[in-house]
């Protein structure tokens, strides 16, 4: 089978005669090519045309088939509405009721296989077909009154007539606003004296053991209380004196007798309030292996609470790795560690050399972990610390890696 192209513009030409029949068909114009592009001239053509009602995939209403010779230079004409009628009358299609569709087959053969070629609507009701069913050409009745039009533009003002006489008066109106007040104006001058009131009652004056009072109670002679305790102060006893209270180390001592060791009478979970809200620790502490919380504190939310002390680490032994660690946690009241800074920092005693040795935990909650190396003691001092997001209770823990002797000398504490 040859494949065949319509190339060209579908040309829907009206006749239109001046006489009382109108011609029953459309012309239709289109040049014939190959699949090359190249013109199919002078030979056999098989044509199908279906008007199709609605859209593109409507029903047919009319349908005829042609066969031409196209030109020499590939055009082929026909009248559509006067080919073989397939199925379908031309003269009785309702023009009115479209939109109607050209479907074009082409065989270029000259047989009847055809190949769909397109589908195209047409755009122009032939007007002369659609005149000729369209009935007398004698006016009918008129139709129904339309709506009223918009309004049209106001016309200019009139002149202003004469003043009318004047109305009768209206009520009275609401009161204004009061004004401002004036100045104050000058003082008048002083009134005359009046008349001396009655004398009141006196006072009631007691006195009492070793108290006496002495005046009548006026501008030249007022009342003056004295007093005297009678006790001779200048006496040769020395234990009838003022003495002084005074901190040594770790003793109480009060002049004129000896000192009180106040690490023996104090424990951990005792504390010194002052005024700045220091809490003052001066007891010493033996750590152990088991983690103890050894100080509880309640803060409030955005408070900052800080911990400083002094450790004494003993030695680890020679199979330890890593030596001896005392360790220092901060826990809330359901056991999670707290995020805290901490820092410490040593004196180690090695042989004849002495090194030193400074460390930081910052933002943990890992806490602080002190620790030596094996077979070695020394001396630490610490600082953590923390600040509370909510009001809570903290407590302070601490416990030791290794057996041998570790002691918390003492702990400051305090809140800001």
């Amino acid at each position: 089978m040859k494949k065949v192209y319509l190339i060209g513009v579908f040309l829907f030409i009206l006749t239109l005669q001046l006489s009382a029949q109108v011609p029953q068909g459309i012309n239709y114009q289109a040049v014939i090519r190959n699949p090359n592009g190249t013109t199919v001239n002078n030979n056999s053509v098989g044509l199908q045309m279906r008007i199709l009602q609605g859209s593109t995939a409507g029903g047919s209403v009319y349908e005829e088939s042609f066969l031409e010779t196209t030109s020499n230079i590939g055009l082929v004409n026909v009248v559509i509405g006067q080919g073989t009628v397939i199925s379908g009358n031309f003269s009785t299609i309702d023009w009115a009721n479209g939109p109607y569709f050209l479907e074009v087959s082409a065989d270029a053969s000259g047989g009847t296989n055809y190949t769909l070629m397109g589908t195209q609507q047409m755009m122009s009701v032939p007007y002369a077909l659609y005149a000729e069913n369209s009935g007398s050409s004698i006016p009918g009745p008129a139709g129904p009154q339309g709506p009223a039009g918009a309004d049209g533009v106001d016309g200019l003002d009139g002149a202003v007539g004469p003043q009318g006489p004047a109305g009768p008066q209206g009520p009275a109106g609401a009161d204004g606003v009061d004004g401002v007040d004036g100045a104050v104006g000058p003082q008048g001058p002083t009134g005359p004296q009046g008349p001396a009131g009655a004398d009141g009652q006196g006072g009631v004056t007691t006195s009492g053991t070793n108290v006496t009072i002495t005046g009548v109670g006026t501008v030249g002679d007022p009342y003056v209380v004295n007093t005297t305790d009678n006790v001779d102060d200048a006496d040769a006893d020395p234990n009838n004196e003022i003495q002084n209270l005074f901190l040594q180390n770790d003793s109480l001592f009060i002049s004129g007798s000896n000192g009180l060791n106040i690490d023996s009478i104090l424990n951990y979970s005792s504390a010194i309030s002052y005024n700045d809200r220091l809490l003052d620790f001066r007891v010493a502490y033996d750590i152990t292996q088991t983690e103890t919380t050894i100080y509880s504190l309640p803060i409030k939310a955005g408070q900052i609470v800080e911990f400083r002390g002094t450790l004494d680490i003993g030695s680890a032994s020679a199979t330890t790795t890593g030596g001896n660690v005392v360790r220092i946690r901060l826990r809330d009241d359901i056991n999670n560690l707290l995020l805290m800074r901490g820092t410490y920092h040593r004196a180690q005693s090695a042989g004849s050399a002495t090194a030193y040795y400074y460390s930081t935990s910052f933002n943990s909650t890992a806490g602080i972990n002190v620790s030596s190396v094996s077979s070695q003691s020394f001396q630490a001092e610490y600082t953590i610390v923390y600040m509370s997001p909510i009001d809570q209770t903290i407590h302070f823990s601490i416990w030791k890696d290794d057996p041998p002797t570790c002691t918390m000398k003492g702990m400051v504490v305090k809140v800001m």
